[in-house]
């Protein structure tokens, strides 16, 4: 239906495209930047067009999440940004995020997995960077979480573990042990600072069934 040209000089585009409502995509390359493109329905034909382009957000690996007007993720400068979606503006950095971190949202939180294991609990304000807690989840990883029914799941090189959240991105008292197949499940307390939230640490008796069939 549309195309716009999306060349780069690294041989590969690695982020998915972010939809915004139903008539914007914003994508980004790691030699071109980020940008907004508006697609319009004309008669028969459906036109796409670039509103904006930010050279300096040359974004290599980790897909920005879009909270209310701001888009938040991995900068290019192993710093974590807030990005205003509308103009391409960027409203603050946070240095010391290494190479890569993926980036979950829900509501007012947001959960980043570093490239070096350490899950932070951040809170999604365009003002400032706001960190509320962190805990060490697994190894050194590349690998995008995933988080469904109350449960993070992270992956390293050597193992896939089950962090069980309550409330929103709640993780104070994480409950950490090993199984034998690699998957975590609660025996042990690990605690973590948190400054706004209670961190809870319920697990369901169907995902330790799951976990351990």
């Amino acid at each position: 239906l549309w195309r716009v040209p999306f060349k780069t000089g690294a041989n590969r585009n690695v982020l998915t495209p972010v939809l915004d409502g139903g008539d914007h995509v914003l994508f980004a390359s790691y030699t071109t930047g980020l940008r907004r493109v508006a697609v319009k329905a004309e008669g028969s034909k459906v036109q796409a067009a670039q509103v904006w382009l930010n050279p300096a957000l040359k974004i290599n690996l980790a897909t920005p999440v879009l909270v209310g007007r701001h888009l938040y993720g991995h900068g290019p400068d192993k710093d974590f940004v807030c990005v205003e979606a509308d103009t391409g503006t960027i409203r603050w950095r946070q240095t010391g995020f290494n190479q890569y971190a993926s980036t979950i949202a829900s509501e007012t939180r947001l959960l980043v997995l570093n490239d070096a294991g350490e899950v932070l609990l951040l809170e999604a304000n365009p003002d400032r960077y706001r960190e509320l807690g962190r805990f060490q989840a697994c190894g050194k990883t590349f690998c995008h979480p995933a988080y469904a029914h109350g449960v993070l799941y992270t992956r390293d090189s050597r193992e896939l573990a089950a962090w069980p959240l309550k409330s929103r991105f709640c993780v104070r008292s994480v409950l950490v042990s090993k199984s034998p197949i690699g998957i975590v499940w609660p025996s042990t307390v690990a605690s973590l600072n948190c400054t706004s939230c209670s961190f809870l640490t319920e697990v369901s008796a169907s995902l330790l069934a799951w976990v351990r069939s």
